[in-house]
């Protein structure tokens, strides 16, 4: 009996496939096998089910990890930004008079594909904005300040803003 008559999902199917597939192109291409890798059909895929986290599954998974990591959660769970626009924002990006975050780029600027967009800051992460956006400040004007020195403003601001 194979996949499709056990009414395994396109999506599944691909899954199991694609790296079997993907070793043998490999080693096709390497000159490591004279067995060309066969045509393997792609079944189509769904969307996908979307799903949103609650405010206490948030709370949750931040409570159960460490600051840095909850504070990642919580901004993603605040924005909705892709774990690449997450990692990579820079001081640019973030404009506290307006009190908004941009993704992928800013009026103004080029971007590679011209898609951006603009969101508010939550209240959840307005704090984790303004340090991160400090921290940046600092490094970027002092070129004696060390990652140790960073750490340590980083926790001291933290708490300066808490009061």
């Amino acid at each position: 009996m194979d996949m499709e008559d056990r009414e395994i999902c396109g999506g599944s199917i691909n899954r199991r496939i694609t790296p079997i597939t993907t070793v043998l192109s490999h080693l096709y291409d390497e000159e490591e096998t004279d067995f060309a890798p066969p045509k393997v059909k792609q079944y189509k895929e769904s969307v996908g089910r979307p799903y949103y986290f609650t405010q206490d599954e948030v709370d949750k998974l931040c409570s159960i990890t460490n600051i840095s990591l909850s504070e990642l959660i919580r901004f993603a769970a605040c924005t909705g930004g892709r774990m690449t626009e997450l990692l990579t924002i820079q001081a640019k990006d973030v404009d506290l008079e307006k009190n908004c975050l941009y993704f992928g780029g800013r009026p103004g600027f080029n971007t590679k594909n011209g898609d951006w967009r603009v969101l508010p800051i939550a209240e959840p992460i307005q704090q984790i904005v303004k340090i991160v956006s400090l921290v940046h400040i600092l490094t970027v004007t002092s070129s004696v300040m060390n990652g140790a020195m960073v750490s340590q403003f980083y926790g001291i601001s933290r708490k300066l803003l808490e009061t």
